[in-house]
């Protein structure tokens, strides 16, 4: 760090403070960190009371609602947690025996292994290969693998509510057309209670085209892990706004009576059963996920419906 790097001789600190901080607006975070070490007067503006610098990377590169681990957390060391991964920021407290399920371990390897840090080291070495057009064995590797690589990715951004990088996720996913948005992200938003990201997930997904029908829809119980916990989880969240109710509906493949319970007005449901067409017996049948349709009716506010259905309950079948 140069200590003699002062205003006289560097004019950029005699620059309007608007204009230097739309200047520091166009850097990554990390490279703000690098210009820490240029000198005092860099070091000192970019520490200062408002740390504005860092609280618009944070706002630009994760999230504009960061949640800080502790009550006064800067937003310098609220990017730094975010560039290094929990891993790195916490794993000399913990020792090896404490880690006892897969889960626990399995969350440490994805703080570790696709930390921030990690994907934008990852981001500037694609860019260099593809400028290169190198069509190397590990090139080749390391495209069939991104897929896994961003879901990863995507996951460690759920978990923290990082919902800016999230969305450039999904946009890089979208453009190379390999990635499609798995189950996992959303399970773990479920997982960590975040109505927001599970929103932003399902509009991300509806957006790029990238919820996988197949994920979702349970025609294999062996390779899916949506219930119908995460089912109403979901629908809770999402059920005032229609743009992403009708989507998600749709990939789920409700069954027909489902369908009608849902969509239809209560004159037509009704005539349903009066024209003999469904019966009370067919309002006992769950879907693939346990769900029947007094249950969605319930949770999507169809009371009409709901009043319905128990009023059939009492008539003699």
């Amino acid at each position: 760090m140069d200590h003699n790097l002062d205003q006289d001789c560097f004019p950029f600190f005699r620059l309007p403070d608007e204009l230097i901080y739309k200047i520091f607006s166009l850097l990554y975070g990390v490279d703000l960190a690098r210009l820490r070490m240029v000198s005092f007067q860099f070091n000192d503006l970019l520490l200062s009371d408002d740390q504005l610098a860092w609280r618009n990377a944070i706002y630009s590169e994760l999230t504009t609602n960061p949640q800080p681990l502790l009550s006064d957390e800067s937003y310098y060391n609220f990017y730094k947690r975010a560039y290094l991964g929990l891993y790195r920021c916490v794993v000399t407290k913990l020792a090896e025996d404490r880690i006892t399920s897969l889960d626990y371990e399995a969350s440490f390897f994805l703080e570790k292994e696709y930390s921030y840090c990690q994907y934008l080291k990852e981001k500037e070495t694609t860019q260099e290969e593809e400028m290169q057009q190198g069509l190397s064995t590990m090139y080749r590797f390391y495209h069939g693998c991104r897929q896994y690589r961003l879901d990863c990715y995507l996951i460690l951004a759920t978990k923290h509510g990082y919902e800016i990088w999230a969305n450039k996720l999904c946009q890089q996913g979208a453009n190379v057309h390999c990635h499609k948005q798995t189950i996992s992200p959303l399970i773990m938003s479920i997982r960590e209670n975040n109505d927001t990201m599970i929103k932003n997930l399902i509009e991300l997904g509806i957006r790029y085209h990238l919820l996988d029908p197949q994920c979702l829809a349970r025609s294999n119980s062996y390779e899916c892990v949506f219930h119908v916990m995460e089912v109403c989880k979901v629908l809770t969240c999402i059920r005032h706004d229609s743009h992403l109710l009708q989507p998600f509906l749709n990939i789920i493949d409700l069954p027909s009576i489902h369908q009608a319970a849902i969509f239809k007005s209560i004159d037509e449901f009704r005539k349903y059963f009066e024209d003999g067409k469904y019966s009370y017996a067919n309002l006992r049948h769950s879907d693939a996920y346990g769900m029947t349709p007094l249950m969605y009716c319930i949770i999507l506010g169809r009371d009409d419906i709901v009043s319905f259905i128990y009023g059939l309950k009492k008539i003699p079948s």
